[in-house]
């Protein structure tokens, strides 16, 4: 799951048969912020703060307004840690592996496609308490990632089935819900308007 890895017959590949992705990564020291993390010489090749996965967009159906894709990334919240996600296209990774390693993978990717690399880092984020006794120990963070499409480029495929349950929800609300209580108000709003104007004449 590190960057010499990223042949995909080695590693998770996320398609639609097989969109969700759980993992454990260890989170990098505080003090590097995630800029510079697994930027190194040394752990570039070979950080265990970061994981490679492929995105295989090419298997997944089109049409339908399905132009966009999302990748959501979940841990709990007792976790304090913070992410950073980057996508890189075949080529990219191809560069940064044979400028790192003389044993690079000499395969060349030239041609356009919709598979992509996705990078995940993390770091420990926040203030320990104890300052002292929190200071070096490695935080091992499960996480759950999902990938799926976005209809019309916004909408996540997840929420169409809450969208679909909202819809007859709101059509009650509006149509048999809400003109009983606007013509209670309204009936309110009369009465008080009626006895507003007892009082004027009385007064005159």
């Amino acid at each position: 799951m590190h960057l010499t890895d990223v042949n995909p017959s080695r590693r998770p590949i996320l398609v639609p048969e097989n969109a969700h992705f759980a993992f454990n990564i260890t989170a990098g020291p505080r003090q590097i912020d995630l800029g510079s993390l697994c930027e190194d010489e040394d752990s570039r090749m070979h950080c265990p703060h970061e994981i490679w996965l492929v995105l295989d967009l090419e298997r997944w159906p089109r049409g339908f307004g399905r132009s966009a894709f999302t990748a959501r990334l979940s841990w709990a919240a007792s976790f304090p840690v913070e992410f950073q996600m980057d996508l890189y296209e075949p080529s990219e990774v191809h560069q940064r592996i044979t400028t790192l390693s003389s044993k690079g993978n000499n395969h060349q990717v030239s041609t356009p496609t919709l598979r992509k690399y996705l990078r995940i880092k993390a770091r420990q984020f926040g203030i320990p308490v104890p300052k002292k006794a929190k200071e070096n120990i490695a935080l091992h963070v499960p996480c759950h990632l999902v990938l799926e499409p976005l209809y019309f480029g916004v909408l996540p495929h997840t929420l169409i089935p809450t969208i679909l349950f909202m819809i007859p929800v709101i059509y009650i609300a509006i149509y048999h819900i809400t003109p009983p209580i606007l013509k209670e108000f309204q009936a309110l709003g009369n009465k008080a308007n009626a006895e507003l104007a007892q009082k004027r004449k009385r007064k005159e």
